[in-house]
């Protein structure tokens, strides 16, 4: 039986092979629910740029693959002053979305807050907009029906 430690490896592997067989070790006998799985694989593999300079408004892909043979592409773009973070899951000809969504933040989140100190607000407005990040990440998945989407697909063809 497998453990723990080796859900971990086949999530973090660069394989889809693996992947599948996280999913058939584990999610198909019942070890974790497919939201879990999905969240864990994503966590896994979505990039955040190397570059110290990462801001949402800037165009970016952080997640272009297929899981599961279901091609997802998680990208940021910007109008004006506002920050989009969007998800597209294209059918199997890559062509045309099949299901697409795009989000803001939230009032309360959408400005950083600056002390007026270049010094303090440099480090604290890149770790501030990495969590602005993860947190539309979060809605994303969740608030839209993307992960409903995702796990029907999923289900559909395993």
């Amino acid at each position: 039986m497998p453990t723990s430690s080796s859900y971990d490896s086949l999530i973090q592997s660069a394989a889809s092979s693996d992947w599948e067989r996280a999913y058939f070790y584990y999610v198909a006998r019942g070890q974790k629910s497919i939201d879990e799985w999905i969240i864990d694989f994503l966590g896994a593999h979505i990039q955040l740029p190397e570059s110290r300079k990462f801001s949402l408004f800037s165009p970016h892909s952080f997640f272009h693959q297929a899981i599961m043979g279901l091609p997802l592409q998680i990208y940021s773009r910007h109008e004006g002053r506002k920050r989009i973070l969007g998800l597209q899951i294209a059918d199997s000809s890559q062509i045309q979305a099949r299901f697409a969504t795009e989000i803001e933040p939230q009032p309360q989140n959408a400005r950083f807050h600056s002390t007026g100190n270049p010094l303090v607000d440099d480090e604290n407005y890149r770790l501030w907009e990495e969590l602005l990040f993860f947190q539309m990440c979060r809605r994303l998945l969740y608030d839209t029906g993307a992960l409903d989407f995702i796990v029907h697909e999923i289900r559909q063809h395993y």
